[in-house]
This record gives structure tokens, sequence and C-alpha cells, in this order.
């Protein structure tokens, strides 16, 4: 990819909200433009909240909506680049809180995917078994490395927006989430002890991380390949489990009611919420890897017969659309692969 294109696509979007760009493409930034941090970039405010931040080692910066255009002159477009310069991997350790507490009802799965990690990764750092029972008021260490998000996400919306209650502040939202409520609390331009009225919208950064460990743990546990799974959720839905269609279809992996209640009955033998994150990822996962054994673990037949229906691919074959969707997302896990950004749209217009 040439150093224009690069230009293009990062500067295009540069005032859009919390980009995060990933370890994989911040190098290839870096030998390209010859970025680096340590630069305060001032970002224009929108109306909800203005942005300052530092590019320092292992930070990162949340871009603000804007329906104007640029103020930022041609150096300040080049350090706003540098941003990718120093970022972690997937997850920017600004964010992420580095101990948290056990809580009542806490389990290590429910702690991992909150700061974006995984059970082994964190029963390690703490030196516990992964199934090891907590205690409530235990501290935990959250491991500084996150799960590396594919290419193609890294341009994808990552704010989570919390509605406060009466009984929220800012550090109860930040332990909902596993972010540092000083990171929250600037993210938003609030004072970590400011209070929130009933009814606020929280802007909550980390979104991307959080699905991201989410599907990773989901696809381990029931044993089907990660990048189908993150590639399927990420075409289906840009990893927002807030998406309807048109059709009714759900959340992050948008199976229609049916399939859902299919799913729960026939494979999971349980009752699977497609309207919580967990279940509806648990949910499109088991389906894939049972359309994988009826197709002799073809992926191309499998991924056809997820997006066109298994009834009608058996009666008339792959529709057009089907074979741009199949190929679609074999190029998404091409991309994961390779480490490449792909230059199409997803089929969810995100």
């Amino acid at each position: 990819m040439s150093p224009a294109l690069w230009r293009s696509l990062y500067l295009v979007r540069r005032e859009t909200l919390s980009r995060l760009f990933s370890f994989i493409c911040c190098q290839r930034i870096i030998a390209r433009f010859g970025a680096v941090g340590g630069f305060v970039v001032l970002l224009k405010q929108s109306s909800h909240f203005g942005v300052y931040s530092v590019l320092e080692s292992s930070a990162f910066i949340i871009l603000s909506t804007s329906h104007h255009t640029s103020t930022m002159n041609s150096r300040t477009q080049r350090l706003a680049l540098a941003v990718g310069a120093t970022a972690l991997a997937a997850y920017p350790t600004a964010m992420v809180a580095s101990s948290c507490i056990v809580h009542p009802g806490d389990t290590l799965r429910d702690i991992a995917l909150r700061h974006a990690t995984t059970v082994q990764a964190l029963s390690a750092v703490n030196n516990i078994s992964s199934s090891a029972e907590l205690k409530i008021g235990q501290m935990l260490t959250i491991p500084d490395a996150a799960l590396a998000l594919p290419p193609y996400a890294l341009a994808g919306n990552d704010l989570d927006l919390h509605t406060a209650s009466r009984d929220d502040s800012v550090v109860r939202i930040a332990r909902l989430y596993g972010i540092d409520p000083t990171a929250l609390a600037r993210a938003n331009g609030i004072g970590v002890n400011a209070p929130l009225a009933d009814g606020a919208v929280v802007a909550v950064p980390g979104r991307l991380g959080r699905m991201n460990a989410l599907l990773t743990t989901i696809a381990a546990d029931i044993a089907v390949n990660p990048p189908l799974l993150r590639a399927v959720a990420w075409m289906e839905s840009g990893w927002d489990q807030s998406f309807i269609s048109p059709t009714g279809a759900v959340g992050i992996m948008q199976l229609e009611p049916s399939a859902g209640e299919w799913v729960s009955h026939v494979i999971a033998h349980r009752p699977l919420d497609l309207h919580r994150a967990d279940d509806n990822v648990t949910a499109g996962g088991l389906l894939l890897q049972h359309l994988l054994d009826r197709h002799d673990q073809s992926t191309e037949f499998a991924l056809a017969a997820y997006y066109q229906g298994e009834k009608t691919l058996q009666d008339v074959g792959m529709y057009a659309d089907t074979k741009r969707y199949v190929a679609d997302v074999s190029t998404l896990m091409e991309a994961e692969s390779d480490g490449e950004v792909p230059l199409f749209a997803p089929q969810h217009d995100l």
C-alpha cells in the first residue's frame, strides 16, 4: 500500500470518535511518515466534549466528532498520524485500569472481558489458577498486554455510550467497563468526582477491545475458529450489539429471533438471549460451527448458509450477494493473517 493511500485512509478518519490504531499499523505509519510520539495535539471540540491528548509512550487519543471542516494545518495533521506510533496493540494502556478489586458476583472471566484480556493472561499475572475462587475485596493485577485488534477493526466506533443512573459515578462506570477512572473523566471533559445527572450519557472508550476479547473468549469456549467468528461479526454488525436490522436480526451476529430459538433448543440446550452480547456471540458461533460440520468443514459453504439460509442454498445455490459476502469475510480473515487493512466497505454500514 502506498504512503499516499495510508495518508488518505487516516486523515479522512481523523475526526471520528475514538480511533484506535493497532501496533502493526502503527509500525507501518512510522516507517512511511517517520512519526514519533511525545507531541501534544489539540483536537477540535465536539458538542459533547473535547480532548487534549499527549502522544506519549503507550498512549492513544480519542478523536472527537465534528461535522465541520478541520482547521488543522498540514503539520498538525502529520502529528495526528503519529498517534499510532506509540499505541498499544489493541487497547490503550492509558485507558486500561492497572488493577481491580473483586466485587460480589465477579468471576475471572467477567473481569478479563471487562479489561479486554483473557482468563489465562489474568490468572498468570496474578499467579492463581484459572478456576480459582475469588474473594470479595481481593486485589487483582490487570495484565499490561491486551488482545490485538484485527486491522479491519481499526477505524470502527470505539465508544460505548453509558446512560447514567441516579446512583452512578465516574468511578463506578469505570469499574463496570474496566478502564481507568481518570482517563474516563478526561475523555468526557469532567472531573473524577463530578456528579452525574440521571440520564446523562457518558462516552466510554475501549468498546472494540472489549468486544474483541468477548469474541476471542467465546470462540475458544465453543471451539470455533476465532478469526472466522471475528470476521463474521464484523461483516454483520461492526461488532455492534445494539444494531437491529430492518428484518429484525439482532446484535453482533445478526441472528433472527427464530434462529436464536433454534440454536437455544437444538444446539446449546439452554436459553440464549440474543439481546445479551455474550449469548448473541455464543448463538452465532454455535450456528457457524454447526454449519461447518454439515458442510464438511467448508468455510465457503458454511458462510453461505449463515448468510443466505441453508434451505435456499440447497435449493438454488449461492446468490450473487452471497458470493460477495463469502468473499468479503474471507478477505477479512486474510487481512487479519497478513496484517493489512482491507479496502472495501463492510456489509453493515458503520
